[in-house]
């Protein structure tokens, strides 16, 4: 069985949608080194999410779970030169955290967590969920669920 078979109703649909198959793999490496010299560490659980999403690009739709689907985009370069913002985002909470891309059309970064979570960052945090599950909630609709700064 695939673990495709296992996700979210509608996420495989829509992944296909935007271009994505379930043998892509992007290379991470620039990625990687570029948010080095920031002093931004990329995690396994990060590499192997962006080695199968990252790139991809979705638009704002209507009537999602819980709210409209807001347009992102997993490219990590949309954050370069705000390394720092990641570590302080990260530290906030006890975790290390790497940035995977814009939301809302720039208006809030996306992150993810050494333990594959992933988070709406600005001058609030909001997490979406784990993995697949995280990037089904962003895909489908669901609202973030808002977290409290230390």
């Amino acid at each position: 069985m695939n673990q495709e078979n296992s996700w979210p109703d509608g996420l495989y649909a829509e992944l296909v949608r935007v271009g994505w198959t379930p043998d892509r793999r992007v290379d991470t490496e620039v990625w990687r080194a570029d948010f080095e010299t920031e002093g931004v560490q990329m995690f396994p659980a990060v590499e192997e999410f962006l080695s199968r999403f990252g790139g991809l690009v979705f638009e704002q739709r209507e009537n999602g779970v819980d709210s409209d689907c807001f347009q992102f985009e997993l490219d990590p370069d949309l954050c370069r030169g705000d390394g720092q913002l990641f570590i302080e985002w990260g530290e906030s909470l006890g975790k290390g955290f790497y940035p995977l891309g814009e939301f809302d059309r720039g208006r809030f970064y996306l992150a993810m967590d050494s333990d594959g979570v992933i988070y709406r960052v600005t001058d609030e945090l909001a997490t979406f969920g784990r993995g697949v599950e995280g990037l089904a909630a962003l895909v489908l609709g669901v609202a973030s669920k808002p977290l409290p700064l230390k």
